[in-house]
């Protein structure tokens, strides 16, 4: 988007942004609470049966994990809304372009620190959870290693893609200015 972009131009792009972030949140807490709840549901019915301190950090491991994902969707909710509803100002392009600007550079930082506030609160749970398994049969880390291994480079993938996503963004407000 060049800077001669006209005032139907950029409210198109605007309009294109709010349903790709709109549909995007929807299906992030459609997922994340469904994970979080099958999550919560497994950590309580590990409690229920615990006997061993491997068995409790499974279940607060399953738990801690349901909570770092509704702690991911609570800051997914409160840091994607629209700063403001004001509405530009029929025909001028400026300030339409500035809140178009400033919304993708809440997006952008939104990516950016996705590795923070998204893959770091599931963090504790896995290791938690990974931990647990590995005290339950310490003879046998294989499937341990093997499991912790992959479900780190998903975390990192994760966070690598937020990151590229952030770039675009990057261009296109540049492109704006």
């Amino acid at each position: 988007m060049k800077t001669s972009a006209s005032f139907d131009d950029l409210g198109r792009r605007e309009q294109e942004f709010q349903q790709i972030t709109s549909r995007r949140n929807a299906l992030e807490y459609l997922a994340g609470g469904s994970a979080a709840a099958v999550f919560l549901v497994i950590g309580i019915l590990v409690l229920r049966r615990a006997g061993s301190t491997p068995d409790f950090m499974l279940a607060a491991g399953f738990v801690m994990l349901a909570a770092g994902l509704l702690l991911a969707g609570w800051h997914l909710f409160r840091n994607s809304r629209p700063a403001d509803g004001q509405r530009a100002a029929p025909g001028c392009a400026a300030p339409r372009r500035d809140r178009l600007r400033q919304r993708l550079e809440r997006e952008r930082k939104l990516l950016a620190n996705a590795w923070l506030w998204y893959t770091g609160p599931l963090l504790p749970g896995f290791a938690l959870i990974y931990l647990g398994y590995w005290l339950a049969s310490p003879g046998s880390p294989a499937m341990v290693l093997v499991s912790g291994g992959l479900t780190l480079v998903f975390l990192i993938a994760v966070a690598f893609i937020n990151r590229y996503a952030a770039r675009k963004l990057d261009r296109e407000i540049q492109d704006l200015q």
